[in-house]
This record gives C-alpha cells, structure tokens and sequence, in this order.
C-alpha cells in the first residue's frame, strides 16, 4: 500500500500543484480514480490491510474534490492559480462546493450578523464575588 500512496501523492503534486491546467487537473481525477481502482481489487488480509485500504480511499475522496473543483473555477485566485485562465475574475467571488460527487457553484452569503459571529464580544471581566478563595 505504501507503493500507492506514493503514487497518489506524485499523481496529485503534478496534478494539483501551484499551477495547474485544466489537462492536469483531468489527469489527476482520472489518477485517483485509477488509484482506487487498484486498491478495490487489493485483498484485506488483516486490519491494517484494511485500515490504509480506507484511508486511500479517502484520499482519493479528496484528491477527486479538489480536481472538481478547481476545473470548476476557471481563474486563477489566491494559492489556486491555472495557468490555461491566469486573471482573477471579480464575478467568481463564489463558493465552490463539492458533495455527491461533483462540485457546484454556490453564491457567496454573509448572514446578517456575521461579523458579529466572526468576532463576538468578549466576555465581561469576572467580578470579585465569582473568584474563589
């Protein structure tokens, strides 16, 4: 297993590096879907056998979500850079979402109480009669 966790991980780091294109980003999906393949068809012969079994499963999980959704967003943005849509574009200020499956588009929200939830007041300093002796 350590053989395919190596190979997922070299897969990925071309794939889903700091530059990326849409071609690279489809090898890396296919990579990962090859990769779980293998493992399926690996026998579980104790719980450790099953234990990196699962955990290469997932990360195939997320190696899937991150190629979805960077081939989703086609610009280039903070640490997410394609080198085949190098500009950021003021209208993908979106979410990108990614469950069953696939990735989707979300529009970006604010609560209107959000910035009271990302920095709630501090708590009132502690009267004497609440310290113990």
């Amino acid at each position: 297993m350590d053989a395919i966790l190596a190979h997922l991980q070299h897969a990925m780091e071309l794939g889903l590096g700091i530059v990326r294109t849409a071609d690279q980003l489809r090898v890396a999906s296919a990579e990962a879907d090859a990769i779980r393949d293998r493992v399926e068809s690996l026998p579980r012969d104790s719980i450790g056998d099953l234990v990196a079994a699962l955990e290469l499963n997932h990360l195939c999980d997320v190696a899937q979500a991150c190629a979805a959704s960077a081939l989703l967003r086609t610009e280039s943005r903070a640490a997410h850079y394609r080198d085949d849509c190098p500009n950021a574009d003021p209208g993908w200020v979106r979410t990108v979402v990614y469950g069953g499956g696939e990735a989707r588009i979300v529009p970006l929200t604010r609560e209107p109480d959000e910035d009271r939830l990302l920095a709630p007041e501090p708590p009132p300093p502690p009267t004497p009669q609440e310290f113990v002796e």
